[in-house]
């Protein structure tokens, strides 16, 4: 199943001079952009479905709202001819004439006959000056955008896998009598003027509605009649806005009608926010929503609106030339999998049908390595930016170089493996371009396919020891996802606390060498003596001196240092360690860590210890986890629990063996994700040297 098409529909942008709009409106409004750009592509189109402006203002601010889309639609990666706009009731010329005109209308109207005469669609026509002019600064550099024509409001806009129906549901707005507007359940689009677009279609694409009101918004006679000839033509999604809230409803018997919020945030009575929906090869139709956050004053994902709606059209696929055909035969043959030195020897799904993640399996000369895909992690975070964003871990060695001479972590299995050498730089990037490429075109799971991307060198190896090699790959992993339009959310580089290559990073960072964010996590878990005892590197790299160099580091990037410590309890050496048999975090022993570190400079990440052959622990309670969490917040660090995934396939933190036992070879889909990871890898090099 892969996605036709992707859009982003919002509405109600009541765009307004800055001292108008309140802070809220005008921080939501300022900060989507950048929002759109790093969480939400790649798309194929921005739908906005009117009330542009804020008619109380009367102001003339076409521009301004054109220069705003536009700025929305850059950074979406679109040009202005892949945005689509319809108008909304604030976006009309009101007076006396027009409700007069709206009055004959609406008292000679029959739903029955449904047709519009030309005087009055004329007049009515001639109060939508805003929006003409809008059109016209926006598509300035698209005289090929085609709009209604002189005797239909309504019209249809032709896309390679469906066809857009924009709807003017504001033509009979804007009537006042008595004083106040009168358009509630009253508004017409003329039944036969929407018969006449829909069949002005000459192919058999699903067909997706837009427009500015909700359907019921209609009259009741003009409701039944368009909704139900809606269902008999098969459009079963609309798109609109105008209530500033997120919301769906049924559309007629199988239809869905979705509604978005707005782009102005006052107070809670309204809901700003927007929708991305995919329109899938089976018919299905994704909706995930967005929404502004008051109290975090950003833009987040909204779980409870996001919808699957199963089958919602009947996808025709059109008839393949013979070139085609071919194509797809030879497609389905057995795919070959490049003869590249670093190949992809297998994987193992983590979870039910792999809903936490995909292991995968790495040989170059007979030496395996891991790697980890990690879309869903499990978290007690108030970070929500995290939520739509998937989280891949990379090997740096074969095996752990700390191994050579018993230096290795006595918790962490990767320290067992005897060291076989460095992972090349170019290797370390196929591992984070083919898993990134993969959940792009993600077949099982495509809600991940338009999730932002972190990438963490923390899976088997030491990056403090190849940090030339983790330099090199990042730049070839940002070429990568820019060549395929992934945003990157950060890259991690995990460390033991070698402090010799964070100078060279400070220095890379100042040059501006990197195009996305690179940040630290320092594995501390003890001090003192006792670190020495559980990491033995300790006694050659102090922690001391790297957080030293971490200070020095936080000055370049104001981006606090993940601390990881894990909550051993009662943990069980398999054989004594310098004369200990078990080890526990008490709460004197973390705060006597806490007492090394500036909590301005560091964060704390409270994490789970996983079964390996070094060792195992009793169950630890989640009140021992939630006193530990709250011990570290009452000393002023921002912290929080951490629970890795794939502790029975071996996949989770301290864990990696690099073991081929119980994988499943690459069938024709994941060679094919390979040989273009390859491809992909080939042109950053060439682009890089």
């Amino acid at each position: 199943m892969t996605t036709l098409f992707k859009w982003v529909h919002l509405s109600d942008i009541h765009f307004r001079a800055a001292s108008k709009d309140g802070f809220n409106s005008t921080e939501l409004k300022k900060l989507l952009p950048q929002y759109l750009h790093t969480h939400i592509l790649p798309v194929d189109a921005l739908i906005i479905t009117g009330d542009f402006r804020f008619a109380p203002d009367n102001e003339d601010n076409s521009q301004s709202v054109c220069d705003y889309i536009k700025q929305l639609y850059e950074a979406l990666d679109l040009e202005a001819n892949k945005v689509f706009i319809v108008p909304g009731n604030h976006d009309l010329d009101r007076g006396g004439i027009r409700s007069d005109v709206i009055k004959g209308l609406r008292s000679e109207y029959t739903p029955e006959e449904g047709i519009f005469d030309q005087e009055r669609l004329k007049s009515l026509r001639s109060n939508f000056s805003y929006l003409s002019d809008l059109r016209k600064r926006l598509y300035v550099n698209h005289k090929e955008m085609v709009f209604e024509s002189d005797d239909n409001p309504h019209y249809i806009v032709p896309l390679e896998h469906c066809n857009l129906l924009l709807l003017n549901t504001a033509l009979t707005a804007g009537c006042v009598e008595n004083g106040h507007s009168s358009d509630e359940q009253q508004l017409l689009l003329g039944s036969a003027h929407l018969s006449a677009a829909v069949h002005s279609i000459n192919n058999e694409k699903p067909i997706i509605a837009v427009g500015h009101h909700g359907l019921r918004h209609l009259q009741t006679k003009e409701y039944n009649i368009c909704t139900r000839f809606m269902e008999s033509e098969g459009i079963n999604l609309y798109l609109c806005g105008h209530d500033h809230a997120l919301w769906d409803r049924p559309l007629g018997g199988k239809g869905k009608e979705v509604t978005v919020g707005c782009m102005m945030q006052s107070d809670q009575n309204v809901e700003a926010g927007f929708c991305v929906g995919e329109l899938m090869s089976d018919g299905s139709v994704y909706i995930h929503a967005h929404k502004w956050d008051m109290g975090q004053q950003n833009w987040f994902p909204h779980p409870p609106r996001e919808q699957l709606f199963k089958k919602l059209y009947h996808v025709v696929v059109e008839e393949e030339s013979a070139e085609e055909k071919k194509a797809v035969e030879e497609t389905e043959k057995t795919i070959v999998q490049k003869d590249h030195e670093f190949s992809l020897a297998g994987y193992v799904l983590l979870g039910g049908r792999g809903l936490n993640g995909i292991k995968y399996i790495w040989e170059r000369a007979g030496n395996t390595v891991e790697s980890l895909a990690f879309n869903k992690r499990l978290k007690d975070s108030e970070d929500f930016s995290v939520y739509r964003t998937s989280a891949y871990t990379c090997s740096v060695s074969y095996g752990c170089l700390l191994s050579c001479n018993g230096r290795q972590c006595r918790f962490c299995e990767t320290g067992q493996i005897p060291y076989r050498g460095n992972v090349s730089a170019e290797d370390i990037a196929l591992q984070n371009i083919f898993m990134a490429e993969y959940d792009s075109d993600c077949p099982s799971f495509p809600q991940v396919r338009g999730n932002a991307r972190e990438f963490a060198f923390m899976g088997q190896g030491e990056p403090g020891f190849c940090y030339p090699a983790v330099r090199r790959a990042i730049q070839l992993t940002d070429f990568a996802m820019e060549r395929i339009r992934q945003s990157v959310h950060r890259y991690i580089i995990s460390t033991c606390g070698i402090p010799d290559f964070v100078p060279i990073l400070i220095e890379d960072y100042n040059k501006k060498l990197f195009k996305n964010r690179v940040t630290l996590h320092f594995s501390l878990h003890a001090v003192g003596e006792e670190r020495n005892i559980l990491m033995p590197i300790n006694r050659e790299y102090n922690y001391r001196r790297f957080i030293d160099e971490c200070e020095k580091f936080y000055d370049t990037t104001h981006e606090k240092i993940g601390v990881g410590v894990l909550m051993f309890d009662e943990y069980r050496f398999a054989e004594k360690v310098d004369g200990t048999k078990t080890f526990s975090l008490t709460k004197t022993r973390l705060e006597k860590l806490m007492n090394e570190l500036n909590r301005d400079v560091f964060k704390i990440d409270l994490c789970d210890v996983n079964r390996t052959s070094c060792g195992e622990q009793r169950a630890l309670s989640n009140e021992r986890a939630t006193e530990l969490l709250e011990l570290v917040k009452s000393k002023g660090f921002e912290a929080k629990l951490f629970s890795s995934f794939g502790d029975n396939e071996h996949s989770g933190c301290g864990m990696l063996s690099a073991s081929t036992e119980n994988i499943t070879p690459p069938g024709n889909k994941t060679k094919a994700q390979f040989n273009k990871a390859v491809e992909l890898l080939n042109e950053a090099i060439a682009a890089i040297g």
